[in-house]
């Protein structure tokens, strides 16, 4: 009996290998499932057609063991169709053992089921020792079937069957289970390398990325597709050598091309090279290529693989962008001539008309002469302000803005500015005060564009402040000033009328102005101080930061570093 069960096993493990061999990943899912379940669905019947016979109409087969691996492996469909199969069969067999055979096919197709749920659930494979203990349930539910024959008989069979049952059944089962989980695994594999070789295709595709390899001992060079296609040779008539290559390659690149090979080759490095082609067409491409060489211990050359990436569309966009970038700058440097010009025309003539005004100032005259004479210096002094505005943005934007360093006393330099501001504010409601460190030493560095920063903030803060106070602080970081370098603190706070938090990122553009008519009367300027305040800190390597708040305010805070001339 045993060697007629090993037999029958046996048999049903060279179906199984079969049904794994002739898996199909590209398949439609449902199709393969009803394969597989006819599939194993036929080596039910064939075992149950060349059973181990007890007694008449008790058999014993192997059906177990397909179905419940048909379950594990193919899901519901295919565990339903080759169930359906034997359960067919058994009853058209009949005899006495028939509901018992019924009852195996009924909970083997179910026990495979809930290991099937059980790995989709937890997404792992089964182990062998999981396959054997899996095959251990699957018999002992088939012999507990047993008892649905007479009571006398159900332990006639199980004192005769247990034993080789529970040895060789769960022991079958891990074969033909391993079987299955190679030859998946091993499709997976297939399928999974498929289906990247595609996706690099198809990268190599997008980004006109060829490969190519050449032989040196036989001077054979393989191309791949998309290198035909980059270099538009027709592959049939292109007799492939190194020699064919280089003929490809614009007449004037083809010398550098074929020194970078040789080079690469005496010094066993890789190399990398942009050149151009000129195809049978007449048409230009630009192509960039990469190459490494193995060698074997000796140091001979073995082969060499490289790949070619089209960028012609690249190096039209890079000309592009580069004819873009002179025009503009064409057009800065014309606007900052144009800029030198008109306020080097208009000082000229602003200098007269002030000079004319402080001379009348000293005559005798009425109200309302004195009025006009005062308006004319007013004006004048605005517009000498405008001009040297525009002039400062002519220098930084042409470069031509140079830093001198010289020794000035940065304390006397800021408290000037705040008297100026206070003459300025005497018809405000606005109170104007200068804060100074005491301590301050003496510093080296360009004391003209440092005022430039301050009286810039201190005008912009007097033209948006019509009450309540402005502050300007003159402070020493001392933990971030190094040995013979001083960082400085400037702050110029106000309670004018603030900038909206939208627009804070837009304040230091140039020509861009706010509250232009806020309060009732339009605001002077034309929006290029703080354009001019953060290109000199920038050109300084300082920092500036502000804090703003609508109704309540701002306040600038610059950050710069100047030599120390004398400790105090």
């Amino acid at each position: 009996m045993i060697v007629e069960i090993i037999y029958n096993l046996f048999t049903l493990i060279a179906v199984s290998i079969l049904a794994g061999l002739i898996q199909q990943e590209d398949k439609p899912v449902l199709r393969y499932q009803i394969f597989q379940g006819v599939i194993f669905g036929m080596a039910a019947v064939l075992g149950m057609l060349h059973p181990v016979v007890f007694s008449p109409g008790l058999i014993f087969d192997g059906r177990s063991i397909m179905i419940s691996l048909c379950g594990v492996f193919f899901g519901p469909i295919a565990v339903m169709i080759s169930a359906g199969m034997a359960l067919a069969c058994r009853f058209l067999q009949g005899g006495i053992g028939t509901l018992t055979g019924l009852m195996v096919i009924t909970f083997s197709a179910l026990l495979g089921l809930g290991l099937y749920y059980f790995r989709l659930r937890w997404k792992r494979e089964v182990t062998l020792v999981q396959l054997w203990l899996f095959g251990l349930a699957v018999h002992g539910v088939m012999l507990g079937c047993m008892f649905a024959l007479p009571v006398e008989m159900a332990w006639q069979v199980l004192s005769k069957i247990s034993l080789p049952i529970l040895i060789a059944y769960p022991i079958t089962t891990v074969i033909i289970g391993k079987i299955l989980l190679d030859i998946f695994t091993h499709k997976q594999q297939e399928a999974a390398l498929r289906r990247s070789e595609a996706d690099l295709k198809e990268a190599q595709s997008v980004a006109l990325l060829g490969r190519w390899e050449l032989d040196i001992g036989n001077g054979q060079l393989k191309w791949s597709d998309l290198v035909f296609e980059i270099f538009e040779i027709d592959r049939i008539k292109f007799g492939v050598s190194y020699k064919a290559f280089l003929e490809a390659v614009h007449p004037d690149d083809r010398e550098r091309v074929d020194q970078a090979y040789a080079e690469s080759m005496r010094n066993k490095q890789p190399y990398h090279i942009i050149y151009r082609l000129k195809t049978a067409g007449g048409r230009i491409k630009w192509v960039n290529e990469i190459c490494r060489t193995e060698f074997d211990p000796q140091g001979n050359a073995l082969r060499s693989v490289g790949i070619v990436q089209d960028i012609t569309t690249r190096k039209m966009v890079e000309e592009e962008l580069k004819g873009s970038k002179e025009a503009v700058e064409r057009a800065m440097k014309a606007k900052s001539e144009f800029l030198n010009n008109v306020a080097h025309d208009f000082r000229t003539p602003l200098h007269a008309i002030m000079g004319f005004s402080s001379i009348l100032k000293l005559e005798p005259l009425n109200a309302k002469q004195k009025k006009l004479v005062d308006i004319i210096s007013e004006r004048s002094r605005g517009l000498l302000s405008l001009v040297e505005d525009l002039l400062a943005v002519s220098r930084l934007e042409s470069g031509r803005l140079e830093l001198r360093r010289v020794e000035f006393d940065l304390k006397k330099c800021v408290l000037d500015a705040v008297d100026v501001a206070r003459v300025e504010l005497m018809s405000k409601e606005v109170k104007m005060t200068g804060i100074v460190r005491e301590g301050i030493p003496r510093l080296k560095g360009d004391e003209t564009r440092f005022h430039q920063i301050l009286s810039n903030l201190i005008s912009n803060a007097v033209k948006y402040t019509d009450k309540g106070e402005i502050t300007v602080k003159l402070d020493i970081d001392l933990e971030r000033s190094q040995p013979g370098v001083c960082r400085i603190l400037l702050s110029v706070k106000d309670t004018g009328l603030g900038i909206p938090a939208d627009r804070l990122s837009q304040i230091y553009d140039a020509f861009v102005r706010f509250h232009e008519f806020e309060g009732g009367k339009p605001r002077s300027g034309v929006g290029l101080g703080l354009y001019i305040v953060k290109a000199l800190v920038d050109l300084m390597k300082g920092r500036i930061h502000v804090i703003s708040e609508v109704g309540k305010g701002s306040e600038f805070v610059v950050i710069l570093d100047f030599d120390k001339v004398l400790e105090v």
